[in-house]
């Protein structure tokens, strides 16, 4: 009988520390957001696949190259995406404006009429130079994330060294400092 009141006792005892330990606290969203930039760095992307806006219609080209590519996902299904992109445009065209690097807004919008037509309704919101389209899954395949918007520094050989998931429009002057450490270093 004492055993059991002895157990008894414990299982009361333990029962709260068994509770609260099989409740985790909920990881902040800024937290996971920075998990999930800190597995994109180092991985190699492929561009190969990009198709680039030229007289109306996308076209395939060569993989855009640069000290330093400023890879921004977007599509115009995503709103944050659309939020976004009139307040990013100045600092992208800012950006491209360097020669050391390349702006690279690649819309993930598949259907390209869809596409052309926003572009050329919202043309103000984009920097002057080249737009691109992501035809296939081979881009997002390498990344192994689908967020969007996603933002990406990646040196010349196509490895991502700074990642931005999800809208910029509290984290700008981040990304500018981010552009400016990597410039600084070449």
């Amino acid at each position: 009988m004492r055993v059991a009141a002895n157990l008894l006792s414990l299982w009361l005892w333990a029962s709260p520390m068994v509770a609260f330990a099989q409740t985790a606290p909920p990881v902040p969203e800024e937290l996971l957001l920075r998990r999930q930039e800190a597995l994109l760095l180092h991985r190699r992307i492929d561009l190969a696949t990009l198709r680039v806006l030229r007289g109306g219609a996308f076209v395939a080209s060569e993989p855009p190259l640069s000290r330093l590519l400023l890879v921004h996902l977007w599509a115009v299904e995503c709103k944050p995406c659309l939020e976004e992109l009139p307040t990013l445009q100045r600092f992208f065209g800012a950006q491209s404006q360097d020669p050391r690097v390349k702006v690279v807004m690649a819309s993930e919008t598949r259907d390209s009429t869809k596409l052309v037509e926003f572009i050329k309704q919202h043309r103000g919101w984009f920097p002057n130079g080249e737009l691109y389209q992501v035809v296939d899954d081979g881009l997002r395949s390498s990344l192994q994330n689908f967020a969007q918007p996603l933002t990406l520094l990646v040196d010349e050989r196509g490895i991502v060294h700074q990642a931005f998931v999800g809208s910029l429009r509290s984290r700008k002057s981040e990304l500018v400092d981010a552009v400016a450490r990597y410039l600084k270093a070449l």
